[in-house]
């Protein structure tokens, strides 16, 4: 029965990831005007296409929900912290589906209390994730035998930490920048909920 209900909650995580990553990637083919390394991608939802942002936002939020349930049927209290912290980056996404950021015009300061709590949500999201993923690593290498899991882990957790460095090195490269950094930060975060929800797939139906 565990295995039965796990086996829906990794596909609807499955959906959720693979549905923003190409959401995500049609967005940047045609809404040209934003850039990928100056532009956060949160700037989508403001023009053509946003509610295609917003979906995409909502799909990677509600998907990592649906990896943390499978986890919590799959490990139980051995990921629980973990989980929880993974449930708050994924309903800290979520939020930010709900509450859009303030358009570029604003000069990029933030205004409305919708982009206050986007903001707000995003920086939180953004460190819970490599926490969970910190505290999960072990018992995923033990009881899910997660491919290369600690290499992915050590990826997100350095991703953030590295970058936030960047500013007191001097550095102004294109790759430093505000759109490039978030994008890269994403990345490297899907593909750790993706190869853990395919990790929880594979258990369920053994």
């Amino acid at each position: 029965m565990r295995g039965g209900f796990s086996q829906p909650l990794t596909l609807g995580a499955f959906a959720g990831f693979i549905g923003f990553g190409a959401i995500l990637v049609a967005l940047h083919v045609v809404r040209p005007d934003l850039s990928p390394t100056t532009d956060a991608v949160s700037y989508y939802v403001h023009g053509p296409y946003g509610a295609l942002f917003t979906i995409a936002l909502a799909a990677l939020g509600l998907g990592s929900l649906a990896l943390v349930g499978a986890l919590s049927l799959e490990l139980g209290r051995e990921a629980f912290v973990g989980a929880w912290l993974l449930a708050l980056w994924g309903l800290c996404v979520f939020a930010g589906a709900v509450y859009p950021t303030d358009p570029r015009t604003f000069g990029g300061t933030t205004q409305s209390i919708s982009g206050v709590v986007h903001g707000t949500t995003a920086i939180v999201a953004f460190a819970m994730m490599p926490l969970g993923a910190v505290l999960l690593v072990g018992v995923l290498r033990r009881r899910l035998g997660v491919p290369f899991i600690g290499i992915l882990t050590a990826w997100t957790v350095a991703s953030p930490v590295f970058i936030s460095i960047v500013p007191m090195l001097g550095l102004d490269q294109p790759f430093f920048r505000v759109g490039a950094v978030e994008r890269f930060l994403l990345a490297s975060y899907v593909a750790w909920l993706s190869t853990v929800a395919w990790s929880v797939a594979r258990r369920a139906r053994a």
